[in-house]
C-alpha cells in the first residue's frame, strides 16, 4: 500500500491537513488517516519531535508543518531522514517560524529526489545534513543503517 501511495503523486490542497500550498496526494491521504488520533495523543504535549525515514519522513514533515501551524506558541521539531519531497513551493516556503526542521540526505540515495517532477520541493527553511555513502545499489544507499552509520561517524561515534 505504501508503494501505491508513493505513486499517487498529484498535488492536492494542503488546507485539508492544515498546511499552505499543495501536498503529495498519497502522503496527504495517509496523514489524514492518522491525524485525528495523533492530535488526541499529542494534545497535552509541550514540545513535539516528528521524525521518519523515507515515506515516514514525508508524513512526519506534513504532520510537523500542520502541528506547528496550529500550535504557533509551541516549539515543534522535525528530523527527516531520506525523505522524499512532499509539497509544492508554497508549502515549502510556508514553513511555520516555530518549526525547527532538519533534513538528512545521502547524495547517493535516489529517494530524496522523488517525485520526479519539478513541482515538488523540500522545506525551504530546513537545516540540511548531506553526506555521500555510495555503498552499493539503491537499497544500500537508502537503508536506514547507512544513514545511522553516517550520522554516528559525523559525531565521532563510529
Amino acid at each position: 500500500q505504501d508503494g501505491i501511495r508513493n505513486l499517487r503523486y498529484s498535488l492536492v490542497d494542503g488546507c485539508a491537513v492544515g498546511c499552505e500550498g499543495r501536498v503529495h496526494s498519497g502522503y496527504a491521504s495517509a496523514y489524514e488517516s492518522i491525524r485525528p488520533d495523533m492530535r488526541v495523543v499529542l494534545r497535552s504535549s509541550k514540545r513535539v519531535l516528528f521524525t521518519g525515514h523515507s515515506m515516514g519522513a514525508a508524513l512526519a514533515c506534513i504532520a510537523a508543518h500542520d502541528w506547528a501551524a496550529s500550535h504557533p506558541d509551541q516549539k515543534t521539531l522535525f528530523v527527516g531522514i531520506a525523505g522524499s519531497k512532499c509539497g509544492d513551493e508554497d508549502f515549502a516556503r510556508s514553513q511555520p517560524s516555530n518549526l525547527d526542521a532538519t533534513l538528512v540526505f545521502n547524495t547517493a540515495d535516489p529517494f530524496p529526489a522523488w517525485p520526479p517532477t519539478s513541482s515538488y520541493r523540500h522545506l525551504a527553511g530546513a537545516n540540511r545534513i548531506n553526506f555521500t555513502s555510495d555503498v552499493g545499489g539503491w537499497r544500500q544507499c537508502h537503508d536506514p543503517e547507512t544513514y545511522v552509520d553516517a550520522l554516528l561517524a559525523m559525531v565521532g561515534e563510529s
